[in-house]
């Protein structure tokens, strides 16, 4: 199909910026394949006679069972985040927005997410640090069911568990064989034939566990000769129709970059195929590499970007300083910038200049020969600090509340 062709709705990408323990049990345990094959051809027949030696081949199983009647999704144990799923134990039940709080952006997502016939395959939700962007997934996540909300993944810097890279599509294909029970057989067939997957780079993961279920039924569903090919063709219909959402929190939080530009780039490719009627809500800071990487996305697609501000209403517990929360966030991004010598030396720069006039349209002309750099050199040296300064029309912080953090020597 013509990629380049305005009216195919499908081919556009618009980003908007505003497990249980895997052991066998009674659900996955099902008689070995050719036994369920004859069982399920003939249930409910009566008066059937079979002579002779017949030859059975079923040229296509809706339900399919591989691997001696052992689900596949075994092998999946020890390769999975339970923790990064939106409803885990692990998940802090009150990072919510409280009721009556930013309605225009919940508004706007919950649009996107229930139209039936979307053109943004991907919508970016970001936003400096304390923008308040996971409680925002959060509250998306907690209003739909499965399997609208089909798959989740909040990745968490501090948690093992939760900031690697490796385990992200594991852990969305594992969730996405329950919410889509139509594509779990295909998912447990790729295990069975490779036990070796969850091991395999990102992309090979992403391909078996999400892309290659949707193609296959999508592919037999245009063999209108193959058996039940009616059904197939329902199926499909129906996921096209649904358009379920996956949603990735906390990008940034992913402890390796590589593995964010890549996990990044597949989504981004995939998401051009009309076979694959995955949505995608991605929810990061601003960070330069994870720009770059979905401004890609651009050409030959349409997108759009809304930058969330900060509001805060932080409530740290009652035995920590007011601004302890608050605090930790900020020095931790500070604490990613690799020279630090620079940076200190530019903070001091910088709040010098705020603090002479508000009035800096000139002032910040200087910031770059007072560093002894390029304006271009300035801006690398500082890329790191996107989730706390903003570079559009000059260097600037994004909330007061950095600004009284650096000037308050006893935080």
């Amino acid at each position: 199909m013509d990629q380049s062709n305005p009216s195919n709705p499908r081919k556009r990408i618009k980003i908007n910026h505003d497990v249980t323990p895997l052991t066998p049990s009674a659900d996955v345990l099902r008689p070995a394949p050719d036994v369920m094959q004859s069982n399920t051809f003939f249930q409910s027949a009566q008066g059937v006679n079979i002579s002779g030696n017949p030859n059975f081949h079923n040229q296509y199983n809706v339900t399919n069972v591989y691997g001696g009647g052992i689900d596949g999704l075994q092998y999946l144990n020890g390769f999975i985040s339970v923790d990064a799923q939106f409803d885990s134990s692990a998940q802090d039940p009150d990072r919510q927005c409280h009721p009556g709080t930013r309605q225009n952006v919940l508004k706007r997502l919950r649009d996107w997410f229930d139209n039936p016939n979307p053109t943004e395959r991907i919508s970016w939700l970001y936003g400096p640090a304390g923008a308040g962007k996971s409680a925002i997934a959060q509250t998306i996540a907690r209003s739909y069911t499965r399997p609208k909300a089909a798959a989740s993944f909040f990745f968490f810097r501090s948690d093992v568990n939760r900031n690697d890279g490796n385990r992200l599509f594991t852990t969305l294909g594992y969730q996405l064989a329950f919410s889509l029970p139509e594509i779990k057989d295909h998912i447990a067939h790729s295990l069975s034939e490779r036990p070796d997957l969850p091991s395999t780079n990102i992309e090979t993961q992403f391909n078996q566990f999400l892309v290659r279920p949707f193609h296959v039924l999508s592919d037999d569903a245009s063999q209108q000769l193959a058996p039940a090919v009616h059904i197939i063709k329902e199926i499909v219909k129906k996921y096209q129709g649904l358009a379920p959402v996956i949603i990735i929190d906390g990008v940034d939080e992913c402890s390796n970059e590589d593995l964010q530009r890549r996990f990044l780039k597949v989504i981004g490719d995939a998401v051009a195929d009309d076979r694959f009627p995955l949505r995608f809500l991605i929810v990061s800071r601003p960070e330069v590499h994870i720009e770059q990487t979905i401004r890609r996305f651009q050409t030959p697609y349409c997108f759009a970007k809304t930058q969330l501000e900060i509001v805060l209403n932080i409530k740290p517990p009652k035995t920590m300083s007011p601004f302890a929360v608050l605090d930790q966030l900020f020095l931790e991004i500070l604490r990613r910038v690799p020279d630090q010598d620079f940076l200190k030396r530019y903070l001091v720069v910088l709040t010098a200049r705020i603090s002479v006039s508000n009035d800096y349209s000139d002032l910040h002309q200087d910031d770059a020969i007072l560093m002894h750099v390029s304006e271009q050199e300035l801006h690398a040296n500082l890329r790191r600090m996107r989730s706390l300064l903003k570079f559009e029309p000059v260097v600037d912080i994004h909330h007061r509340s950095f600004l009284d953090f650096l000037h308050d020597s006893s935080r």
